[in-house]
């Protein structure tokens, strides 16, 4: 067997409910793979539930493939393995090519970092086939730190794919809305309903060093335009490996701000959810309006500019620098396709009459 083999699409495409395919998606993952790989070796799965683990080698620079390999095979487990190369960078990239080859209808994007609890895969097959309104489930992350956390870290650990995604186990689609990537588990079928209907994603998600994202919130916004919903489960558990580089307040900042640039497509997907009919003209108004709107904003609370002077550790007028920062490099970016992005959006719309 050639663990690092190209599958073609002919299992996927006979998918169905009938299991369970982990993705897991990598760019230079040499020491986070082993645990995490050893952790889903102890999945207790039912007989009756086949599942398999998939890891996408997203243009990796060092021995991340064979490293994928040798940990899975060391753990002694009857369970169908591989190993896909994505040389296109980006965790969107990555977790289309994991869609593209997977073999079963349940999907869960397993974060090189995260650890499953020995449940996850049976909890999420249960729940996804008792509930088949549900295209996208959510679990709940806690995280596996070295030594003490920051002062500030519980108050932001959100950012960090940790905590409760809702007050209880249920539906969130008409509350937050969205669950975040890490350990989040996708009904094939939704994609593929998605992909017909000319779905691209907007945002590329983590690219090599680069700290973007959203791309969990435009896939679970995407999938509502069709009609599906968003449920969260506190009973799919698992532990986030957080390294203390991670936990620098510098790093932190930064991923705020990158967070924040994804806000007008954020708001494009927005404006196609509510309903709203908005033309290419008018779409371009509004990317005026919030550019303006944002300069405005820094003018009348100066304090804000403080954060970038001192940004003390912790300090919550430095975050909010951050996220203004971000937002306003976000509009300027995208300039004109701000309309093009509103369109696309739009498209997706179930109840929107076809041509």
């Amino acid at each position: 067997m050639n663990p690092t083999a190209r599958s073609d699409h002919s299992a996927a495409a006979t998918n169905g409910p009938d299991g369970v395919s982990v993705v897991v998606c990598c760019y230079n993952s040499v020491a986070r793979l082993p645990p995490t790989l050893a952790h889903l070796a102890r999945q207790r799965v039912p007989e009756e539930i086949p599942w398999e683990v998939v890891v996408i080698d997203n243009a990796s620079t060092d021995e991340t493939a064979a490293t994928a390999a040798t940990s899975w095979y060391a753990q002694g487990v009857d369970v169908p393995f591989r190993v896909v190369a994505q040389p296109k960078p980006g965790l969107s990239a990555a977790r289309e090519m994991g869609l593209h080859v997977s073999a079963h209808d349940v999907v869960i994007f397993c974060d090189d970092d995260n650890w499953l609890a020995e449940d996850y895969v049976q909890r999420a097959y249960t729940a996804m086939q008792a509930n088949p309104s549900v295209a996208v489930l959510g679990g709940r992350g806690a995280p596996a730190l070295v030594g003490d956390p920051p002062t500030w870290f519980a108050r932001y650990a959100t950012y960090y794919a940790l905590g409760p995604q809702g007050e209880a186990s249920g539906d969130v689609t008409d509350a937050k809305g969205y669950v975040y990537g890490a350990g989040l588990v996708l009904r094939r079928s939704a994609w593929d309903e998605l992909l017909a209907c000319g779905f691209r994603s907007q945002l590329t998600g983590r690219k090599g060093a680069s700290l973007s994202s959203s791309e969990d919130r435009e896939l679970c916004y995407a999938v509502r335009l069709r009609g599906h919903r968003i449920h969260y489960e506190a009973g799919l558990q698992f532990m986030h490996e957080i390294p203390e580089r991670r936990l620098a307040w510098s790093y932190f900042l930064t991923m705020v701000e990158m967070a924040f640039r994804t806000k007008p497509v954020m708001e494009a997907y927005a404006l196609a959810l509510s309903g709203e009919a908005v033309a290419e003209d008018a779409a371009r108004r509004m990317w005026w309006t919030r550019c303006v709107g944002l300069m405005s904003k820094v003018v009348r609370e100066p304090m804000v500019l403080v954060g970038v002077v001192r940004p003390r550790e912790g300090s919550s007028v430095a975050v909010q620098w951050r996220r203004i920062a971000g937002t306003w490099r976000g509009w300027t970016a995208i300039g004109r396709r701000y309309a093009e992005v509103v369109a696309a959006a739009t498209a997706l719309r179930a109840d929107r009459p076809r041509t």
